[in-house]
């Protein structure tokens, strides 16, 4: 038996630190907060400014998920997608819930 243990990827760019990837494996074991919780204490002893993330317009949960921990939108990308498939035309046009996947949406969390 394999196990999968819980994973946060991030960039680093300049004052930033930017979430590329969180794989909790278990929804609900409160394992996403407890890596952001990490990420967020990493990026204050380093002096970042902020911490930021992109997705896409049908990835609700995503979205909930991080306005409720105090992200906000900071920019729209309105038919994004568009380029990604001319990198990775395997991108499917629809997305979660039947939306058609289209945009991509930055969010960024102020640090102090």
């Amino acid at each position: 038996m394999s196990m999968r243990l819980p994973a946060l990827t991030y960039a680093i760019e300049h004052w930033a630190r930017e979430i590329v990837t969180i794989d909790a494996h278990k929804e609900g074991c409160g394992t996403d907060p407890a890596l952001l919780d990490a990420l967020k204490s990493l990026a204050m002893q380093r002096a970042c400014t902020r911490i930021t993330l992109f997705t896409t317009n049908d990835n609700i949960r995503a979205q909930r998920y991080f306005k409720n921990r105090g992200f906000r939108i900071t920019a729209f990308y309105p038919d994004a997608m568009d380029a990604v498939r001319q990198i990775k035309p395997d991108v499917p046009i629809t997305g979660d819930y039947g939306i058609p996947l289209r945009d991509i949406i930055q969010f960024e969390l102020p640090l102090p």
